[in-house]
């Protein structure tokens, strides 16, 4: 999860790639997932342009690479979820972690949430 720079999203948003590139390798969406989140009518669709511009996610993606590969997984069966965080009143926050919440609570996933904290 990452704030949105390059667009305004009332909400939250989710990519339609099939994967992201790295400097390190490919790493896999789960197209299934976020099929299922836009589903719920909650999380919008990022289009191309919006998501290759959106560097607050990208940013972590080869740590992610590298923690995966760390854990002894293949990079083709972990699977990541990314979502940009826009404008969110306090009522959207409880909608999403409810949404979010057995996710959460299951130990095989893991979440990374870039605080964009800082620039280089």
């Amino acid at each position: 999860m990452g704030p949105a720079h390059h667009l305004y999203i009332n909400g939250c948003s989710i990519s339609g790639c099939d994967s992201y590139d790295t400097p390190l390798g490919e790493l896999t969406l789960d197209s299934e997932l976020l099929r299922e989140l836009a589903n719920t009518g909650k999380f919008t669709w990022l289009s191309l342009k919006a998501d290759e511009d959106e560097h607050s996610i990208e940013m972590h993606l080869p740590y992610i690479y590298k923690a995966i590969e760390r854990a002894g997984k293949s990079h083709k069966s972990v699977k990541i979820v990314p979502i940009v965080v826009g404008s969110i009143s306090s009522a959207q926050e409880k909608t999403y972690g409810t949404l979010l919440k057995p996710y959460l609570e299951d130990p095989q996933n893991a979440f990374v949430i870039s605080t964009d904290f800082c620039h280089w």
